[in-house]
């Protein structure tokens, strides 16, 4: 991939546009052949916990992204933001209430057609308080097993962070010991659907708070 000439790529007969009327080139460099290799987008999906902030990797393949929120209650609303731009990377929803758990999943589309399916990360922000909670708390999988949470830290700072994992597979809750100074952790989620609540910790006094999301790996 990348590897065709600059030159080449732009210039007539191929004017920039390969066979099937894609732009190109996408990415550093024209590819190689008729035709350039296609991305549908939506990869890198990420949430974050702190504003229900979604981003996610832009593609060269979709016509529009749409994104999917699921309310996890009895006969809750359900509602899709989009038709998003091709382009669009990222969405902030503002419309859900704070007692409920909203998941979501970005949905790239071509005229009709879905083209991939994103990770599923969910959220209840209203849970969050106080002034020792995590700023930013995001999660994101990339289609693999291995949640990558990562965070900042409160103004003030905290004395320790405490990771609560629950599994949804009915294990038992794991409590992981964070550094005050930690801003990023993984965890194997073995493809369950798992949650996780990341508390800040101040012992002057004992003041705990937290952010939690959820997440599952696309099947």
């Amino acid at each position: 991939m990348n590897l065709g000439a600059p030159d080449f790529c732009t210039a007539v007969p191929v004017g920039g546009i390969d066979q099937r009327g894609i732009v190109r080139p996408y990415g550093a460099g024209c590819d190689l052949g008729a035709t350039e290799a296609t991305e549908p987008g939506g990869r890198g999906f990420k949430l974050s916990a702190t504003t229900v902030d979604l981003t996610w990797a832009a593609g060269n393949a979709a016509t529009a992204i749409h994104v999917l929120r699921l309310a996890v209650a009895p006969a809750g609303p359900t509602a899709t933001f989009g038709p998003l731009p091709a382009g669009a990377t990222s969405y902030t929803d503002s419309t859900g209430t704070g007692a409920t758990l909203y998941c979501y999943l970005a949905v790239p589309a071509d005229s009709g057609s879905v083209l991939a399916v994103s990770d599923v990360l969910c959220t209840q922000s209203g849970l969050r308080g106080g002034a020792p909670a995590p700023a930013g708390f995001t999660v994101r999988l990339d289609q693999s097993e291995t949640a990558t949470l990562t965070w900042a830290p409160p103004v003030g700072g905290v004395d320790s962070y405490v990771l609560l994992v629950l599994p949804g597979d009915g294990s038992p809750p794991t409590s992981v010991p964070l550094a005050p100074a930690a801003l990023t952790t993984t965890y194997n989620t073995g493809g369950e659907v798992t949650c996780f609540l990341l508390f800040g910790v101040r012992t002057a006094p004992p003041t705990p708070a937290l952010r939690i999301c959820c997440a599952r790996s696309r099947a």
